[in-house]
C-alpha cells in the first residue's frame, strides 16, 4: 500500500488553504480542531503533514456510495470521476475517509469527508449561479435544517445566523451541548449560498471526559481564578478584573504553562471558563484572558485570550 505525504511545502499550504477556505466559508475559524473519537496527535501525525492512503476496494466502494447519498442530499453537483482515500492530517489533528467529485477535467467539484462519528465535513467548490436575489435569513435558516435533518446531523441549540462576507449568502451554525453544559468550540455549521443552496456543512465534535461527579461552585472556581491572578499582577504591574465565570466543556491546554512538556492536551473535560479584563501594560496586548479552573478539583488546565 502506497502513502502520499504532503508536507508543508506549496502543495501542503495549497492544501492547507483550501481546508481553511473551506471550513471558514463562514467567514470565522474554527474555536477547536476536530479530533474524532479514537484518533490522537500520534494518529494523525504531528506538524503540518497530511498522510494519503487509498482504501480497500469494498470500503472504497461502501464509501463513494455514501459519499454520493450525502452530496444528493446536498444538492451537490454530480461529476464524472471520484477519488477516495484515507487521511491522517496532521494539520488539523483529525484521521478521516475523503472522498473528491470530480469534472470531465479533473477537476474538483466537492469534498466530502467521514470520520469516527460519522460526516465531518461536506464542501462544493463549483461556482454559484449569479441570482438576481439573495435568499432570506429565515430562508437560510430552513435550508440549513433541512439539510441536517436529511444528514441526521443532530442540532441542538437555537441557531446563531450571520451574513457570509466571502459569498453574500448566510452562515447558520448550532451549538453543541451536552448535559446541559456548551461545548466550547463544538457546532454544526452550515453555510448557504446566496440563491439558497447548501454551500457546505461541518460539523465540529470532540470526545468529552465523564463529568465529575460534585462539581465545584462558581464562586470556587472565581476565588482560585483570583489567586492565579493576583500573582500574575504582583510580578508586573497588570491588574485584572473577573468578568464572568461560565461551566463549560473544554479542551486542556498549556497556553499559560508552554514549557510543560506534559500537556495535559485531549478529551475535553468540565471547567469553569473564568474571564477577566486586564489593565495597565497587558491591556496593551491582551483585550480578554479566560482561566479553565477544571470543575471536578479546581486546577488550572489551561485557558484562552483574545487580543
Amino acid at each position: 500500500m502506497s502513502v502520499n505525504i504532503i508536507r508543508a511545502g506549496w502543495k501542503g499550504a495549497a492544501w492547507a488553504g483550501l481546508a481553511t477556505a473551506a471550513l471558514v466559508v463562514t467567514g470565522s475559524s474554527l474555536a477547536a480542531a476536530p479530533r474524532p473519537a479514537g484518533s490522537s496527535a500520534a494518529e494523525s501525525g504531528i506538524g503540518p503533514v497530511r498522510e494519503e492512503a487509498p482504501l480497500a476496494a469494498n470500503a472504497e466502494a461502501v464509501l463513494i456510495v455514501k459519499a454520493g447519498e450525502t452530496k444528493e442530499a446536498l444538492g451537490f453537483p454530480t461529476g464524472n470521476g471520484r477519488v477516495a482515500k484515507h487521511v491522517k492530517d496532521g494539520f488539523s489533528r483529525a484521521v478521516y475517509d475523503e472522498v473528491t467529485e470530480t469534472d470531465a477535467a479533473g477537476e474538483p467539484l466537492s469534498i466530502v469527508q467521514f470520520d469516527g462519528r460519522g460526516l465531518r465535513f461536506a464542501f462544493r467548490l463549483d461556482k454559484p449561479v449569479q441570482a438576481g436575489g439573495r435568499v432570506s435569513q429565515d430562508g437560510a435558516v430552513k435550508a440549513a435544517q433541512r439539510a441536517a435533518g436529511r444528514l441526521g446531523v443532530p442540532i441542538q441549540s437555537v441557531a446563531a445566523t450571520d451574513s457570509d462576507p466571502v459569498d453574500g449568502g448566510w452562515v447558520v451554525r448550532w451549538g453543541r451541548t451536552f448535559n446541559g453544559v456548551p461545548v466550547r468550540g463544538d457546532e454544526v455549521r452550515v453555510g448557504v449560498r446566496p440563491d439558497g443552496k447548501i454551500g457546505s456543512l461541518a460539523r465540529v465534535e470532540h470526545e468529552l471526559v465523564a463529568p465529575p461527579a460534585k462539581p465545584i461552585a462558581s464562586g470556587q472556581a472565581r476565588a482560585l481564578a483570583r489567586l492565579k491572578l493576583d500573582g500574575w499582577a504582583a510580578q508586573s504591574e497588570a491588574s485584572f478584573a473577573i468578568q464572568d465565570a461560565t461551566l463549560e466543556w473544554v479542551e486542556p491546554n498549556a497556553i499559560f504553562d508552554p514549557g510543560r512538556t506534559d500537556s495535559p492536551a485531549g478529551a475535553y473535560r468540565q471547567a469553569w471558563v473564568v474571564t477577566a479584563q486586564p489593565a495597565g501594560p497587558a491591556a496593551e496586548h491582551l483585550r480578554l484572558v479566560a482561566l479553565f479552573i477544571d470543575a471536578a478539583d479546581g486546577s488550572l488546565i489551561g485557558g484562552d485570550s483574545v487580543e
